[in-house]
């Protein structure tokens, strides 16, 4: 018999483990019969402590049986986590293909067919306009023929408009204006003859002198008489202003036996503008445009007239240009 060296147990002499704590038992020699006597005696609630987390197989089994199913839950919980990631990969590759295989393919398709509507309309004489926002988007307006009927009306109408004059009534002015003469040379369409009073020559009317005036030489009472304004440098001129003095003004008794424009028609490059009726006074007179001119001819022509009571000439005394 030999004694287990933990719990002092008697075991026979070929028990590997003690029968009473389960520990494992060394050969029999002597040292360890020594070593055994001299340890200390566990009490039996020690002992079974030890035994059940030392030395017994048993405890061994189950620790390992522990740790294998720790190990296998975790590996569960591995592969659960792959498999859910697996999914989520395999769901976004699924959108994409569905996004360049399905959905591009119709979006093309779309836009391709109604290109080709576009360009049968277009064909068929239809005006086609694409969306700002969205190309693809093709929206009928109207046919082509009534497009360009349209377009036609509206230059008619423009030109028209310009074209036809605009009626204005000259004010009598309450001061005199400043003089303001932006050409530097006119030129008349006749000019009468010097006489006792002096000369009656185009650049008369630029002078600022009511003294000397301008006065036509033709048959009748000047109707149709021009005064043609420009500059030697063909340069192009502003204004929204023009002022009159009618008439020969260098007295009342001259103003009154001479004839004197009621009307007149202003010519912007050539381009009849506006059509000025004038006051029948012997001082100066005006119309504010309606917007500023720029040119670099300005013609005024004799319309009708204030017969004189002693003469049929036509004179105007000066004639002025100005921006306000």
């Amino acid at each position: 018999m030999k004694t287990c060296p933990k719990c002092n147990a008697s075991v026979s002499d070929d028990s590997k483990f003690c029968t009473e704590c389960g520990a494992l038992l060394a050969p029999p020699d002597e040292s360890q019969r020594v070593a055994t006597a001299e340890l200390p005696k566990l009490d039996a609630t020690e002992n079974i402590t030890t035994s059940e987390t030392e030395g017994s197989p048993e405890g061994n089994d189950d620790q390992e049986d522990a740790q294998e199913e720790v190990q296998a839950g975790q590996k569960k919980k591995m592969m659960i986590i792959g498999i859910a990631a697996g999914a989520v990969v395999l769901v976004a590759a699924i959108a994409l293909a569905l996004y360049f295989f399905v959905f591009s393919p119709q979006q093309s398709s779309q836009a391709s067919s109604q290109r080709i509507m576009a360009t049968a309309l277009q064909d068929q004489g239809v005006v086609v306009i694409e969306d700002a926002f969205d190309q693809a988007s093709l929206y009928t307006l109207e046919t082509k023929a009534e497009a360009e009927a349209e377009a036609e009306a509206q230059q008619q109408a423009a030109e028209a408009a310009k074209e036809t004059p605009l009626y204005l009534n000259a004010s009598e002015m309450l001061y005199t204006p400043i003089y303001v003469m932006p050409f530097d040379s006119v030129s008349a369409s006749s000019v009468l003859p010097e006489a006792g009073y002096g000369t009656y020559v185009a650049s008369n009317v630029m002078d600022n002198d009511a003294s000397t005036a301008w006065v036509e030489n033709v048959s009748g009472n000047g109707e149709g008489s021009t005064l043609k304004f420009s500059n030697s440098n063909h340069s192009v001129v502003s204004f929204n202003q023009i002022a009159l003095n009618n008439g020969y003004g260098k007295s009342d008794a001259l103003y009154e036996q001479n004839a004197r424009p009621s009307q007149i028609s202003v010519f912007v490059d050539g381009t009849e503008r506006y059509v000025i009726n004038l006051k029948d006074v012997n001082y100066f007179q005006g119309v504010y445009l309606p917007e500023t001119i720029s040119a670099r001819e300005v013609t005024i022509r004799i319309n009708s007239v204030y017969r004189g009571s002693l003469y049929e000439d036509c004179a105007i005394s000066d004639v002025s240009f100005a921006v306000q």
